[in-house]
């Protein structure tokens, strides 16, 4: 048996950075990476491609976060610009979302590959690639 649960594929999760600073990140994914090229081609065209890659995969990264805050203190809300504002000043934080992002989405990939294994091994008899 599978069990596939359309909420768990590419759910965010929240990560601490540093006390008093906690990111919600999305996985990025082959597929997330593709739709994401797709859209980058069309909203920044050939010259712009690039720079409006990087800027929708940190939107789709980060999803909320916690103890950001402007220069006066107050909470600094968790928008597309100041994601990419945040981020870009930021490199270490940046690569720390990254670094998050992928390590989930290859997690998924290798949880999704057990279950089918363990789906395919859980049936009697030979499975076809294997001999009687």
């Amino acid at each position: 048996m599978l069990i596939f649960d359309p909420q768990e594929v590419n759910a965010p999760r929240w990560f601490t950075f540093q006390p008093g600073v906690r990111v919600m990140i999305a996985p990025v994914n082959r597929q997330v990476r593709r739709d994401l090229r797709k859209k980058a081609m069309a909203e920044g065209g050939p010259d712009l491609h690039e720079q409006t890659m990087d800027s929708l995969i940190r939107r789709h990264m980060v999803r909320d976060w916690e103890g950001i805050c402007s220069p006066d203190g107050a909470a600094l809300p968790c928008t597309p610009p100041n994601i990419d504002a945040v981020l870009a000043a930021f490199g270490v934080l940046e690569d720390w979302v990254s670094g998050h992002a992928a390590t989930m989405a290859e997690n998924e990939a290798r949880s999704r590959a057990d279950a089918l294994k363990n789906s395919r091994d859980s049936h009697d008899g030979p499975q076809p690639d294997q001999k009687a």
